[in-house]
């Protein structure tokens, strides 16, 4: 991944990387909550706004997780965050994370979101090249 841009912040780090067709952006911290998703979701979706891309992969590396409800919260509100024409792909490298995160996606679809979530990048990369 040939990363241009870091993003320090107290309770996340965010590395920024173009591909071709989609922003890359890794994510990782030592805690998560609806606030923290919030900050590094926004943060993502401006430099994919500032770098005029339409697909974005995320992929997050966070210790902690949040719960169902926190997850509902934050996925109903997430497609009011996200420009119409973008879609996501998301990869959480926490396994024990994945049915909380495919339920986020459920959610954030229903709202009319375009994301999905997988299990690697290579996957993921795949997705979205076919979008």
């Amino acid at each position: 991944m040939d990363i241009y841009q870091v993003t320090d912040k107290e309770t996340y780090r965010i590395e920024f990387a173009r591909n071709e067709d989609f922003l890359h952006a890794y994510v990782e911290g030592d805690e998560d909550s609806i606030e923290i998703s919030r900050q590094y979701w926004t943060d993502v979706l401006n430099e994919c706004r500032r770098q005029s891309f339409e697909k974005i992969l995320i992929e997050e590396n966070i210790s902690g997780n949040v719960s169902a409800g926190e997850m509902y919260e934050f996925a109903k509100e997430l497609p009011n965050l996200v420009t119409d024409k973008v879609v996501v792909a998301f990869v959480d490298r926490r396994t024990a994370h994945h049915e909380i995160n495919r339920f986020g996606e459920l959610v954030a679809n229903n709202r009319g979101l375009r994301s999905r979530v997988f299990n690697s990048v290579k996957e993921a990369a795949a997705w979205l090249g076919g979008q």
